[in-house]
């Protein structure tokens, strides 16, 4: 299939990781991030002055992924293909139940773990089986020398372990690196449960991945706002640049208004 190039509504942003959701071959919902961004379009001194009248491109040739764009619901609002300014490729929005979220992002978590997700267990068992692993990590589960009759009197309670592995994980992530779990973190327990299982496992890079937890957010935080130019504004811009109007053909097409001003002059 020919390579489609999908942009940011949005040019002020030169780089943004956009989420979506996708059925595999298998007819399972899987997510996926895709990297929209100027890189080899704008030079890095430019992005924050003329660099930002240009938008963020991502192109694929992959069927799948391309379908899943034209059914997220973001398309013709947060980014949508070049060429297709009218939004007519949009198809029916793809729809994610909260289940479906969640065994994707189990299904994440497993897979950084190294367990085999049973795709027969439902989510109660797969997320309770998940939480045993991480509290048998962060040493809450030690089994002691016991008889068989004292078994049976050993009350559990999966809840409490739960919060005792997740309250020694923070304290050794603070102990080791000098500093508290990001809120970014801390507040999204699929991250933290994440961030306390790479703490156990040789091998993850933890800042790395706090880097990549927390990076949606720093960027975002350190984008400047200026308000977006409405149409009289970029039909004055087209006209002093090259001292004539707009194509009356192109006068509602912004997008393309936006393209030929940022074209070198």
């Amino acid at each position: 299939m020919k390579a489609k190039t999908f942009r940011l509504s949005n040019p002020r942003t030169w780089k943004r990781e956009v989420r979506v959701f996708m059925l595999n071959k298998e007819k399972k919902f899987e997510q996926i991030l895709l990297p929209f961004t100027t890189e080899g379009e704008v030079p890095a001194k430019m992005r924050t002055k003329r660099g930002r009248t240009i938008p963020a491109k991502y192109s694929t040739s992959n069927p799948e992924i391309i379908r899943a764009l034209y059914s997220d619901s973001a398309y013709g609002k947060d980014f949508y293909e070049v060429g297709d300014e009218k939004f007519e490729n949009k198809l029916p929005t793809l729809v994610v139940t909260k289940e479906d979220a969640e065994l994707v992002a189990l299904r994440s978590l497993y897979k950084g773990a190294n367990l085999e997700f049973v795709e027969s267990d439902s989510l109660e068992v797969a997320k309770k089986k998940y939480e045993i692993h991480l509290s048998a990590l962060a040493g809450v589960n030690k089994i002691g020398e016991s008889t068989a009759t004292e078994i049976p009197h050993i009350p559990v309670d999966p809840q409490k372990q739960m919060n005792e592995a997740i309250a020694k994980g923070k304290a050794d992530y603070e102990k080791k690196y000098g500093e508290p779990v990001p809120e970014e973190i801390a507040g999204d327990k699929k991250k933290l449960l994440a961030l306390i299982d790479g703490l156990n496992t040789p091998g993850f890079n933890v800042q790395a991945y706090v880097a990549e937890a927390t990076k949606v957010d720093e960027e975002e935080s350190t984008e400047e706002e200026s308000p977006e130019p409405t149409k009289e504004e970029l039909l004055k811009k087209y006209f002093d640049k090259f001292d004539k109007n707009v194509p009356n053909t192109k006068k509602n097409d912004l997008g393309w208004i936006k393209d030929q001003l940022a074209k070198p002059e």
